[in-house]
């Protein structure tokens, strides 16, 4: 019976980990650190408005871009520090929320799930943003937990896409 209980909690916990956790408000925003950046607003291919910020590296000659998806547990204002520590290596850094978090256009989540198909529409959007925009630069990716995963995706079938991290990337749903 003991084994039982240990084995029932220990997949609550599992399952908890990995499910989404939408967060509206920003805990903090980038100005409130000092740090310079543009808000923007990026449209999916479906018409959904994201919201994303874009940083200007710390010594200002960088000629690399990396974009910074997120993990589903709160918004991107979880990423400060990992965008700053981007910013002083001399990258150009585009962090942005789902469809559901932060300022980005409604979405309903079930926060039991783990993932939803429009997330790689966004993905698709924030990409196409930065080849568009910022076509001189070479595009890196950084992703974890499903960020990681759809980032993953999305980089196999592009060829503008130059190195992927993929932090703690979902194996097997």
């Amino acid at each position: 019976m003991k084994k039982i209980i240990v084995s029932l909690f220990c997949s609550v916990v599992a399952v908890s980990a990995f499910a989404l956790n939408p967060v509206r408000e920003y805990s903090v925003t980038p100005d409130e650190y000092g740090i310079e950046y543009e808000e923007k607003k990026i449209t999916t291919e479906d018409g959904v408005s994201l919201n994303a910020w874009w940083f200007k590296p710390q010594n200002k000659s960088g000629a690399k871009a990396i974009i910074i998806a997120d993990d589903g547990d709160g918004n991107m204002a979880d990423n400060i520090e990992l965008i700053t520590k981007f910013t002083s290596l001399g990258y150009h850094v585009l962090a942005f929320d789902y469809r559901g978090y932060g300022k980005s256009d409604d979405f309903k989540i079930n926060p039991k799930m783990i993932c939803y198909p429009q997330f790689e529409k966004d993905v698709k959007a924030v990409m196409d943003h930065v080849k568009k925009n910022h076509a001189s630069m070479s595009s890196n990716l950084y992703g974890k937990g499903i960020g990681a995963s759809l980032l993953l995706a999305a980089a196999a079938n592009r060829t503008d896409v130059r190195k992927v991290i993929a932090d703690t990337p979902f194996l097997k749903l």
